[in-house]
Formats: structure tokens, C-alpha cells, sequence
């Protein structure tokens, strides 16, 4: 859990972990703590992506495996337009799948740009996934 924001975090970046599910931070904060980041460096919130109250704004925004749920995407691009800085940067990983294809594609529609890389991914004990990283900014 927070592995997006760990790595973001030991690359030097300030970060704020977000989920709606408060046991999930739990998690990540334990994580960010066996990875020797300080509290200062890795901080947490809940967010409701329907009712974000004040949060940002931010010059980077990551985000993993986050957009499978279809009834959530209007919500997410609101949020992302409120909270991203004018000339800040998204990425997003996600597994390529048929709704995250439509998800970009309203990003797009709202004035995003995208550039997309590929990989496939390969674990013992699990079938080949391709993954796609989407790079994401305001046109």
C-alpha cells in the first residue's frame, strides 16, 4: 500500500497519501515507516473524491490502479482539475483496460494531454499484464 508515494517520497518528494478507506493508510504509513521515511516527508489524509473539502493545490499528482470503478471517474476528474496547479503533472498505472481507456479519453475531452507507455509485466505464479503509464498534463 502507498508504494506510488513511498518511491515519490524516498526520491525526495514531499507527499500526501490519500484513500477513502482509513485501514488503508494504515497500511501505507506502516510502509512509509519500514522505509525510513520520516512523518514530516510522508503525511496522510482521507479523501472523498466526491467531497474533497480543501486539499491542494498540487504540482504532481500519482496515482495507481485507481481507475477501475466506471460510477467514480466523474468524480476523479473533478477533483483533478480543482486540485492540480495550472502547470502541474499527472501519472497514473494502471492495467489496460476498456474503462481506463475511456477515463484518459474524458481527460483528453477536458483539455489533458496524454502520452502513453506500455509495458508487460511477467511474475511467477501469475498471468503476463500489460500496464500502461499514462503522463498526463494541461494542454
Amino acid at each position: 500500500m502507498g508504494l506510488a508515494g513511498i518511491t515519490a517520497g524516498l526520491c525526495g518528494a514531499e507527499v500526501l497519501l490519500t484513500d477513502y478507506v482509513p485501514e488503508a493508510l494504515d497500511f501505507a504509513r506502516r510502509n512509509a515507516q519500514l522505509n525510513d521515511l520520516a512523518s514530516q516527508t510522508i503525511k496522510s489524509a482521507v479523501l472523498d473524491w466526491e467531497e474533497p473539502g480543501a486539499i491542494g493545490p498540487f504540482s504532481f499528482v500519482l496515482g495507481s490502479e485507481i481507475l477501475y470503478d466506471y460510477f467514480f471517474h466523474g468524480s476523479l476528474i473533478k477533483l483533478i482539475q480543482a486540485i492540480l496547479e495550472p502547470d502541474g503533472k499527472i501519472l497514473l498505472a494502471d492495467r489496460k483496460r476498456l474503462v481506463v481507456t475511456r477515463f484518459i479519453g474524458r481527460l483528453v475531452d477536458k483539455g489533458f494531454r496524454c502520452v502513453e507507455t506500455r509495458y508487460w509485466i511477467a511474475l511467477d505464479g501469475f498471468p503476463e499484464q500489460e500496464i500502461s503509464i499514462f503522463a498526463l498534463e494541461r494542454r
